[in-house]
């Protein structure tokens, strides 16, 4: 007589959850200080405004360019040279790892000073409270839920495939939608909702500069933590 295992038990949603938020708790405390001390810097401290005042102008008159250079460079060049030279990190690394966290940020970049540009469009870009307030919201529940988690797990899960053309036979999508994206979503508000604010609470050229800061630590923890523990349906 045959036996047939039984499928290991999955933890209840919850308890996965809580799970990542603890997880991520660590890095997002790393990231609410940066962000929390840029911005007491910017309106407590005098003598930073003149430094503030470059990156300002490098932000106007650079536009787009700007952020594609810059995020691609503190999101994606600098955490794969960190990674790199690490003796840990390193084994997984290849050239296609540093093309793909290069471009992948540097596009991230264009498409979140776009959405900044738009919301600044349609909710001023003076940052009182409530301009700050509708922007969060529509960053983290509208903008993330839709599209922007979506577009980093998934094209995440396609790296740890190994590029492959492949990557997304079979996939488990009900499982994604069920528990790994709802699961992501959560550990993401814990830990950007705070940093978000902050950096809405910035003048407009001064935002992207502030989240390539966030985003060059996130970054590395992102790749650090989608390395250990893969999408469903990783190779």
């Amino acid at each position: 007589m045959s036996s047939t295992a039984s499928p290991v038990p999955q933890p209840p949603l919850w308890k996965e959850a809580l799970g990542a938020i603890r997880t991520n708790f660590a890095p997002g405390l790393v990231l609410w200080v940066i962000a929390s001390a840029v911005v007491f810097a910017y309106y407590a401290v005098p003598s930073s405004k003149d430094a503030f005042a470059v990156v300002a102008g490098w932000k106007a008159q650079g536009g787009f360019l700007f952020s594609i250079v810059s995020t691609g460079l503190f999101a994606g060049v600098i955490p794969f040279l960190f990674l790199w030279a690490r003796r840990t990190t390193r084994g997984g690394l290849t050239w296609g790892t540093f093309v793909f966290m290069t471009l992948f940020w540097a596009y991230r970049g264009l498409e979140i000073d776009a959405f900044y540009r738009l919301q600044g469009l349609v909710f001023g870009n003076e940052p009182t409270l409530g301009a700050v307030a509708a922007k969060v919201a529509c960053d983290m529940f509208l903008y993330n839920v839709i599209w922007a988690a979506n577009l980093q797990l998934l094209l995440y899960h396609w790296k740890n495939s190994g590029f492959r053309a492949t990557a997304f036979r079979g996939f488990p999508w009900r499982e994604y939608g069920v528990r790994r994206w709802p699961v992501a979503l959560v550990s993401t508000w814990v830990v950007w909702l705070p940093v978000v604010t902050l950096t809405y609470s910035l003048p407009a050229n001064l935002q992207i500069p502030l989240f390539n800061l966030a985003a060059c630590f996130w970054s590395l923890v992102m790749a650090t933590l989608t390395g250990k523990k893969p999408l469903p349906g990783d190779a």
